[in-house]
């Protein structure tokens, strides 16, 4: 990238104020889905749930 690119790029406050906000604003989100997905599934496990049942294998008795 030119240095003339650069320097237009962070010399303007607002792009680096919008993006100091997305970077707050992602990880504000992130924070609360990774939270809420683990307190579901804690919820899930003391209701019961075991998982994903292992794949069942079928037995062939019959040779061809």
């Amino acid at each position: 990238m030119p240095a003339s690119r650069i320097a237009a790029w962070t010399g303007n406050p607002s792009t680096l104020r919008e993006l100091a906000l997305l970077q707050t604003r992602f990880f504000a989100l992130f924070f609360v889905f990774y939270i809420g997905a683990t307190l579901l599934l804690n919820i899930a496990w003391k209701g019961g749930w075991t998982g994903i049942a292992p794949p069942k294998v079928y037995v062939d008795d019959d040779p061809a």
